[in-house]
C-alpha cells in the first residue's frame, strides 16, 4: 500500500496493510526508521516486507479478536519489540476461547501476556509525540482506541458510516454507542479515524453521516 501522511500536516508516515481473509487493517506508523505496528492480524510476510529498513518500537492491539492479533506473536519475536494493550486484551490473547481463534479455521492463537498493560487515559510516547490510550468498550469489553497527532485508531468500534458488531460474547451496544459518543466524537472534528476494516474517515463525517449512531 502507498505510504501517506498520518494526518494533514503530520510529519509521521502511515502504511496500511490489509491482512487476512477478513482484510483487517494492519497499520505501520513511521518516523524516520522508527515504527510502531497496530493490529498485525495475519500475513506476517507481507507485514515484514513493509517493515524493511524500519525498527519497530512496539506493537499495539486495539482488541483481542483473532483477526487483529494473528501475526503479533511472530512479529514480537522477529522484531524483538514489546506488545501493548489493555488488561482485558492481554488476558484474552492468551486464550483461544476468548480471542475466538478456536472458530477461525486457521488454528488456535495463544500469545504471551502483554509486555505493557495500558489503562484508560494513559499517555505514552512515539517519536517524541504523545499517544493517548482510551478504553472504548462495546465491540469487545477490552477494546481500546489510540489517539496520535490528529488521528485515532479505533479498531472495530467505528467504521466509515458504520459501527462494530456487538453480537459476539462480551459485546454491548450501549457501551459501543457511549464509547463512540464520549470517547471519539469528543475529539476535534478534523481528527482522522482509522478503523480496523475499510477506509479511513473523520470525526466530522461520522457525526454527520453515520446512520448507526444513536446519540447525536
Amino acid at each position: 500500500m502507498a505510504e501517506r501522511k498520518l494526518s494533514p500536516g503530520s510529519a509521521l508516515r502511515l502504511i496500511v496493510v490489509p491482512v487476512g481473509f477478513l482484510q483487517t487493517n494492519c497499520f505501520i506508523v513511521q518516523s524516520g526508521r522508527q515504527a510502531m505496528i497496530i493490529d498485525p492480524g495475519d500475513d506476517i510476510k507481507d507485514i515484514e516486507n513493509h517493515l524493511a529498513g524500519l525498527k519497530p518500537e512496539f506493537i499495539l492491539l486495539t482488541h483481542s479478536h483473532y483477526d487483529h492479533i494473528g501475526a503479533a506473536g511472530e512479529l514480537r519475536k522477529i522484531c524483538s519489540c514489546p506488545l501493548y494493550c489493555s488488561a482485558g486484551c492481554s488476558a484474552a490473547i492468551q486464550n483461544p476461547a476468548l480471542n475466538f481463534s478456536y472458530i477461525s479455521g486457521r488454528g488456535d492463537i495463544a500469545l504471551a501476556a502483554a509486555d505493557r498493560v495500558l489503562k484508560d487515559g494513559e499517555i505514552f510516547m512515539f517519536a517524541g509525540l504523545e499517544i493517548e490510550a482510551r478504553a472504548t468498550p462495546g465491540h469487545t469489553p477490552d477494546s481500546m482506541s489510540f489517539i496520535l497527532d490528529h488521528a485515532v485508531f479505533t479498531g472495530d468500534l467505528l467504521f466509515h458510516e458504520s459501527v462494530g458488531r456487538t453480537d459476539f460474547p462480551g459485546g454491548n451496544s450501549t457501551h459501543l454507542q457511549n464509547s463512540i459518543y464520549y470517547k471519539i466524537f469528543s475529539l476535534p472534528a478534523n481528527t482522522v479515524i482509522y478503523p480496523g476494516h475499510g477506509t479511513e474517515t473523520s470525526v466530522a463525517h461520522e457525526k454527520n453521516h453515520n446512520p448507526f449512531i444513536s446519540q447525536k
